[in-house]
């Protein structure tokens, strides 16, 4: 489930054309992220909540 969500949002970052580089301009810290998108990290509901936020997406897409 972990790398689902982290393909999904590496997925929905890349089709906005913005690189890892550029979410530390939507308020994430880099390495954080980083280890989020590889699967590294395992994310909690409110974390999800604001990355569907920043995607402007719901919540459920994450998961897809």
């Amino acid at each position: 489930m972990v790398r689902r969500i982290a393909k999904n949002i590496r997925a929905l970052r890349e089709k906005r054309g913005w690189t890892q580089e550029d979410m530390e301009n939507q308020g994430y810290a880099p390495r954080w992220y980083q280890r989020l998108e590889s699967g590294r990290y395992i994310p909690t509901l409110p974390t999800l909540d604001r990355l569907a936020r920043t995607f402007r997406v719901g919540v459920t897409d994450l998961f897809r």
